[in-house]
């Protein structure tokens, strides 16, 4: 019995999928760079002006979706949808008519290949991006872990003591073990996009001011710990407010790439909505004007 109901079961699977269209089996891919309907027919242009407009916004969640994963698919994706909205510019151009739809396109074209720069520039400050970012946050951390592992032989702590009983040494030290952190917390809110120059200027004047306290432990270093220490303390220091220094170059590189693709894709969709009444074909012959003195409804210019 069961046997049986396992073979019918087998059977409706197969029936629904063999009555569907394609045998109810969905192609794996489609290809987004289409211009032709199933007809063989290409696409109106204002069909094709609305998918050029969906690519091209597409375009701006892709790249947040890539500095955000880094993901190569996504990647791909962005020049798939390059590729896509070159091939709807040329469509569009080979169907207008008239010099102002002529000019429109030529703009249009322009526009798309100003866009394909803008969009690869920007897929490399994301790249350099990452790179930095990664960097900053493996040596940041270590720098912290290290800085807190040595914390109680550096600072000889044995009992608890009042301040004014610590050494210049030791104090200089805490400096360096609580700069350090701030410092880190204020690149990593300045690397963000957007952040206020402010936060990148604090960021700079803590990594300074720490760099300073930690070459300063080197001549105040009085213990044998602290002088074996020093010398790698500076360094370290040294070699993470460097990656910051970075990281915060590249965070400026991006969102100047950033703009700037932004800017071109508010552009093209204007050219876009200029283009809407010259681009599409006349759905009808115009009518004759009404006779005077007949009252008539104002002119949509809506299709019939």
């Amino acid at each position: 019995m069961k046997k049986t109901i396992a073979l019918c079961a087998c059977a409706a699977l197969l029936v629904t999928m063999l009555s569907g269209p394609a045998f109810g089996v969905g192609l794996p891919f489609t290809d987004p760079r289409a211009v032709k309907s199933t007809d063989g027919k290409t696409y109106p242009v204002d069909r094709l002006a609305r998918l050029f407009e969906t690519k091209v916004n597409l375009l701006l969640y892709l790249l947040t979706s890539y500095l955000q994963s880094g993901d190569v698919l996504v990647a791909d994706m962005i020049r798939e949808n390059l590729k896509a909205i070159q091939i709807y510019v040329d469509t569009m151009g080979a169907s207008v008519g008239n010099d102002r739809q002529k000019e429109l396109f030529a703009k249009l074209l322009a526009g798309s290949q100003k866009l394909r720069e803008s969009v690869e520039k920007n897929i490399k400050s994301i790249e350099d991006y990452r790179t930095a970012k990664r960097v900053f946050d493996y040596k940041s951390s270590l720098l912290i872990e290290w800085l807190d592992s040595i914390s109680a032989t550096v600072c000889e702590v044995r009992e608890p003591s009042s301040a004014t009983d610590e050494t210049p040494a030791v104090k200089t030290f805490r400096r360096v073990r609580l700069g350090a952190p701030k410092a880190v917390f204020y690149t990593q809110i300045a690397s963000t996009s957007p952040a206020p120059e402010a936060r990148r200027k604090k960021a700079r004047e803590l990594w300074d001011a720490t760099s300073k306290q930690a070459e300063t432990f080197i001549n105040l270093a009085s213990t044998e710990v602290q002088k074996q220490v020093a010398p790698g303390l500076s360094t370290s220091v040294q070699i993470v407010a460097e990656c910051a220094r970075e990281l915060l170059v590249h965070a400026d590189e991006l969102n100047l790439a950033w703009d700037q693709t932004v800017s071109l894709v508010e552009s093209l969709e204007s050219l876009v909505g200029a283009s809407d009444g010259d681009a599409k074909p006349p759905q009808s012959e115009p009518k004759p004007a009404p006779a005077a003195g007949k009252s008539t409804a104002p002119a949509t210019g809506a299709p019939k």
